[in-house]
């Protein structure tokens, strides 16, 4: 019981902390003398404390339903079944965690592996990549530094 208290309480001083810091950055925003380049980087901080807030929830919920299925069903007869059922909802979350994290690294190592480096590039580039998925035709660009 103490763990599942202070893993909530962590996680709801995170998603405050991380309101707060959406707030603080929304704020900055209205600032009309910053330059585009500030501008981008401040809006991707507030959308990265944004996701960052809606993940400290979501996994807030999920310990605190998780918590009080355990506390309604200790001593019964079905704890037995709630837990192989919590047991199986966690192995599989990692599993499948586990499948996109390995995926992503590998689309971002695909990704720096086939920049063109060399060819028409403006300064501001490392590199850029035209991709076809799904349809659609993509054409990416890596900047050395933000965009202006």
């Amino acid at each position: 019981m103490p763990y599942a208290a202070v893993v909530c309480g962590l996680l709801l001083f995170l998603f405050l902390w991380f309101r707060h810091l959406a707030d603080m950055l929304k704020a900055q925003l209205g600032n009309e003398a910053l330059s585009a380049a500030m501008r981008f980087d401040l809006e991707e901080a507030r959308s990265t404390a944004i996701a960052s807030r809606q993940a400290c929830k979501f996994f807030f919920l999920a310990v605190l339903i998780s918590f009080l299925a355990y506390v309604a069903v200790v001593g019964t007869p079905m704890y037995g079944y709630v837990m192989e059922w919590l047991n199986l909802a966690v192995r599989w979350t990692h599993v499948i965690a586990g499948i996109m994290w390995i995926g992503a690294s590998f689309y971002f190592i695909f990704l720096e592996n086939n920049l063109n480096r060399t060819h028409g590039l403006r300064d501001e580039l490392a590199g850029n990549l035209w991709a076809i998925h799904g349809g659609g035709f993509y054409y990416v660009e890596k900047y050395k530094v933000a965009p202006r």
